[in-house]
């Protein structure tokens, strides 16, 4: 601390000639305390006052004592005393001054309380047998006082909380014990940002730094995302995972775990923020963002487990459907009996065939709208994968029937497959009145039917014609064959180029793993079945997996236009997901790949139906 010498803080007293008494004083502030500096006691003499006594010399011996109180009570005493010769210490004005005592150790701290302090500082000067007495009065102020503010940092501060509070230095402060709110989330405490998670004070505790400071509330709620198995087997799925915001932090993001439920005769195939599969759909690494309500500051979302059965229906793999005599020879021109010819792959469940199937066989002709059951096994499922029957016996080769096959396992969707009898010839019927003729179907008459003396001219396959009455039954007539030939090209010339003229087929059969038919427009269709092993869908591409290559071969000389062939395929895979691409085709074979959302070896099978033309 520097005091410089007779400051405004320096006084004077006593007078004895020409002799003064003078004390020096300085006062330092600190947080608990004010420090009273005595720097300099002593006297000073001048020649030159106006009328001055010369009473007094500077040989005279003096005492001098400076007192510090408060009110009555001394806190401090320092003294000093000069004899003899004096030196002189210092010139001041017009005085010449001699120091008796003082220095900077010469101080008292006055401890600061709640409130200021008016502290006296007296000087004693002793001289010549008199003794001369001055005061001055200095303020010691109060402690420092500090505040305490609150921020609710989201939330709202109770009824009669007192913000901000007042704390004395040196003293420790009582916290506010009452609790913000906020709807939704839990006080944790008070923190010294807006942003922390660090409780520093809690509710009704103590303050004791000397500082100023602002409290913000600590919030906090937990969010946590479970997993319902939704039938799956108990503990089965990923475990819950929890996350805990804070403050303005008004979400959770989650990625869902790769690990998956089980259930036995199931398939998973994600996740669902509905039991029932109508609400958000997730798969296994995608992310979900959950906000924060302000219900529950415990919250929980739960997906659930979506499940598919792990079914494979039963395929067709196989079916052959012709005109026939009874015992089931290929009759194509004038077979009046169906051959059903058909096999089936056996629906599985997780990978393991379903011992029964339910089998129905119906027929109608293509303009009727009710069916004709050949076979039902009802509720008697049977084992047998194959069938085989000969039906009805009245069968017209003019006619186009048509087959379904349902087979059914238990209460699971049915699977139907439809195929047909085609026609086998191409009929005129020629009103008897000859005002009209019927291509492929009775001529119509005034009476809307077919009478018994109209006549009918049929054109099979063979090129051979027949011709007769309707009741009268057919007689061939081979010299009638050059009057019709030039119809019957020109119907097979409207064929080709309309759509709107009725095609019918004219040849069919089978070859390896086909049934083909020829149709009088020029269009050739074949279907097939081929059943394969352990199909390895290994090979990587992009998201997907693929098979080698393979290979299958037309019914030979059946196309000719490359170009206009069409190809479809249905695969069936036990137990997998298989699917089927094509890379090349030609009039004689077509290249193709099995491929799968995942790497995996299975059985497997595919349909085909190839469209093109053979003319």
């Amino acid at each position: 601390m520097a005091t410089t010498f007779f400051t405004s803080g320096a006084y004077q007293i006593g007078n004895y000639g020409r002799v003064y008494g003078a004390a020096d004083y300085a006062t330092t502030d600190y947080d608990s305390y004010t420090r009273i500096t005595i720097p300099w006691i002593g006297e000073g003499y001048t020649t030159s006052e106006s009328g001055a006594s010369d009473t007094y010399t500077t040989s005279d011996s003096a005492s001098f004592s400076v007192t510090i109180k408060k009110g009555s009570t001394t806190l401090k005493t320092f003294t000093a005393s000069l004899s003899g010769s004096r030196s002189k210490y210092a010139t001041y004005g017009s005085y010449s001054w001699i120091k008796a005592g003082g220095s900077n150790s010469n101080y008292y701290d006055v401890p600061r309380t709640s409130s200021a302090q008016t502290i006296t500082i007296t000087l004693s000067y002793t001289i010549g047998g008199s003794t001369y007495t001055g005061s001055k009065t200095v303020t010691v102020p109060a402690l420092s006082k500090y505040t305490v503010s609150y921020d609710a940092n989201g939330g709202t501060l109770p009824s009669g909380f007192t913000n901000p509070q007042t704390k004395t230095h040196g003293t420790n402060l009582t916290l506010n014990s009452g609790t913000p709110t906020r709807a939704g989330w839990t006080f944790k405490g008070w923190g010294t940002s807006k942003t922390t998670t660090t409780v520093s004070y809690s509710a009704g505790g103590t303050y004791s730094a000397n500082a100023s400071i602002t409290l913000y509330a600590i919030w906090s709620k937990t969010i946590t995302l479970a997993f319902g198995v939704n039938g799956g087997t108990s503990g089965s799925g990923p475990a819950s995972e929890t996350k805990t915001l804070y403050n303005s932090t008004t979400s959770a993001l989650f990625t869902i775990p790769s690990s998956t439920p089980t259930r036995t005769n199931y398939n998973f195939v994600g996740w669902n923020t509905a039991s029932n599969g109508t609400g958000t759909s997730y798969l296994p690494g995608d992310q979900i963002t959950i906000a924060a309500n302000t219900s529950s500051a415990a919250q929980t979302t739960t997906l659930y487990a979506q499940w598919s059965e792990a079914y494979t229906p039963p395929q067709i793999k196989q079916d052959t459907v012709l005109c026939t005599r009874s015992d089931g020879t290929n009759d194509v021109d004038s077979g009046t009996y169906g051959h059903i010819h058909f096999e089936w792959y056996k629906g599985q469940l997780a990978g393991t065939d379903i011992s029964s199937t339910s089998v129905k066989l119906e027929y109608k002709s293509h303009e009727a709208t009710t069916w004709t059951t050949l076979y039902d096994t009802g509720n008697s499922p049977i084992t047998a994968t194959s069938y085989d029957v000969i039906f009805n016996g009245n069968l017209d080769s003019a006619t186009q029937y048509d087959v379904m096959i349902t087979l059914q396992n238990g209460s699971r969707d049915p699977v139907y497959y439809t195929d047909i009898i085609s026609t086998e010839a191409f009929t005129l019927d020629f009103n008897a009145d000859g005002t009209a003729i019927g291509l492929l179907m009775p001529a119509p008459d005034n009476e809307g039917g077919v009478f018994s003396e109209d006549y009918m001219i049929e054109a099979d396959s063979a090129d051979s014609f027949k011709t007769g009455q309707t009741a009268l039954g057919w007689t061939v007539t081979k010299s009638i064959k050059s009057v019709f030939s030039s119809i019957l090209s020109l119907l097979k010339t409207l064929s080709d180029k309309s759509t709107d003229i009725v095609d019918y087929v004219v040849e069919q059969g089978t070859s390896g793993i086909w049934t083909y038919y020829k149709y009088a427009s020029g269009r050739a269709v074949c279907k097939g079945h081929t059943s394969q092993t352990s199909i390895s869908c290994t090979t990587a591409y992009g998201n997907a997996y693929y098979a080698a290559k393979k290979t299958q071969t037309f019914p030979s000389g059946l196309f000719n236009n490359a170009q206009k062939i069409d190809i479809g395929a249905a695969v069936w895979a036990q137990g997998g997901l298989f699917n089927v691409a094509f890379e090349t085709w030609s009039n004689t074979q077509m290249t193709y790949y099995y491929y799968s959302p995942k790497s995996e070896s299975r059985n497997a099978g595919i349909s085909f139906i190839v469209e093109g033309t053979w003319k």
